[in-house]
């Protein structure tokens, strides 16, 4: 039985671009930008000026899994805050091939898919995650959609977990999943 329970940021590319200047974007994206540069051997030389690679360095060794942790990954980004990249990434080869390659969506998938995103997400633009679960509906793949009215992204997974259990229970017992898509007849 293959189960997705929820997706990856969806359009990496879009996602960044929209986030880049708040002070969330830019740590996320120095977080990325370190992690591809050693799985896919890219040069941060190659998009960062060369006095904001150290200060990426050190933003992609913070770790958040609180407001503590939030506060000084934050701090550690404040000098990337006047701008640190000197090309638009999503234009920018091999990087705008990293976003594209690393999103999903771009073949079907087998397994049917959970996603749960809240209407007043600033990381993750609910726009975004609909478009994609409307890919994911056109390739023919089981969605169950929730959207959280007037939640952002941290909340949102305490408000569906529940039913994200409950839908992964239903895959494993093999109930046929719940589909939240609008086919034409």
């Amino acid at each position: 039985v293959g189960v997705a329970a929820a997706a990856p940021a969806t359009d990496l590319g879009r996602l960044l671009e929209l986030d880049m200047g708040t002070r969330l974007g830019t740590v996320l994206a120095a977080e990325a930008l370190w992690s591809w540069s050693r799985v896919f051997d890219a040069s941060l030389a190659e998009v960062l000026h060369p006095d904001a690679i150290p200060v990426v360095e050190r933003v992609a060794r913070d770790c958040i899994r609180n407001g503590v942790e939030g506060v000084t990954a934050f701090s550690d980004a404040l000098p990337l805050r006047d701008g640190f990249l000197t090309v638009r990434m999503t234009a920018a080869e091999p990087w705008a091939g990293i976003m594209r390659d690393n999103s999903p969506g771009a073949t079907s998938i087998a397994a049917p898919v959970f996603l749960s995103q809240g209407t007043s997400d600033p990381v993750v633009s609910p726009r975004i995650t609909a478009v994609y679960g409307g890919v994911l509906c056109a390739q023919g793949t089981a969605v169950r959609y929730l959207s959280v009215p007037d939640e952002g992204h941290i909340r949102v997974a305490f408000h569906t977990a529940g039913q994200a259990v409950e839908w992964m229970g239903g895959r494993f017992a093999g109930k046929p999943p719940p589909d939240d898509c609008v086919r034409g007849k």
